[in-house]
């Protein structure tokens, strides 16, 4: 048995190739750690609208998509059901607490302020597609350099001289 001696730095202490070197390992790791959170968001939106069926992927690597199927509000215009509804869809986060809530009510929130010709489901749709933009920007962000240097710190990582992670 031998005993060895390593030197260990923190990300800031390191060389510009060794964060390179961090930059490219840590990137490959699943950084994002959201994904319930932002399912459950969508789901109760979904309870919300009273869709009949739903269904959504989202990733900044492939195809992304975010489909609510739902009736016309029965007896009552889009611009009557939405004011009906305001006392929740003006509400912070109301759905879960967290902030995808706010990413998915925006379009009706904007619709509050000027209501137009679109239809419900059309309302709903971009809803939807509000929401899986605001996840792949999420995840987009999660993955930055910003985010994974962040993460690193906040953590306390500890890397050799030529950015091996220990």
């Amino acid at each position: 048995m031998r005993i060895a001696e390593t030197k260990l730095y923190t990300y800031d202490e390191l060389g510009d190739s060794a964060k390179r070197k961090v930059l490219e390992e840590v990137s490959t790791w699943d950084l994002y750690f959201w994904d319930r959170e932002n399912s459950e968001s969508f789901d109760e939106f979904v309870k919300f609208v009273g869709a009949y069926n739903s269904d959504y992927q989202y990733g900044i690597w492939g195809y992304s998509f975010a489909k609510i199927s739902v009736n016309e509000p029965y007896n009552m215009t889009v611009e009557e059901w939405v004011k009906d509804s305001a006392w929740l869809i003006e509400k912070d986060c109301p759905f879960t607490g967290y902030y995808m809530d706010e990413e998915i009510l925006q379009p009706m929130r904007n619709y509050l302020k000027s209501p137009d010709d679109r239809t419900f489901q059309e309302l709903v749709n971009d809803c939807a597609d509000a929401w899986v933009e605001a996840c792949k920007r999420d995840i987009e962000y999660a993955y930055s350099e910003e985010a994974i240097v962040e993460f690193l710190t906040a953590n306390e990582y500890e890397f050799t001289e030529n950015g091996k992670v220990w």
